[in-house]
């Protein structure tokens, strides 16, 4: 499989992740595998897909609970910081 394959299979994945994320009862449901996914995304190697994943958090977040969302908070917060020094250095 060429990059450009795999590069277009995670960004469709992100766009399936991101449809899904509008429904609650999927996040109570799937919130684990989702954030999992999620977090490997943002270190994926493609910007494009980094910013993606990073936008689809923000939904999926808001239909999160509190205890939820502290699970998973410090480690993506961790990255979005480390992609911000990037950016701006």
């Amino acid at each position: 499989m060429s990059l450009h394959r795999a590069d277009q299979r995670r960004h469709a994945t992100r766009v399936k992740l991101k449809y899904l994320t509008n429904f609650a009862s999927f996040q109570e449901s799937h919130h684990e595998k989702v954030m999992e996914c999620m977090v490997q995304l943002l270190y994926d190697p493609v910007p494009r897909v980094q910013s993606h994943a990073a936008a689809c958090l923000t939904n999926f977040f808001e239909g999160m609970t509190r205890p939820q969302l502290q699970m998973y908070l410090q480690p993506t917060l961790n990255r979005l910081f480390e992609m911000l020094n990037v950016i701006c250095s």
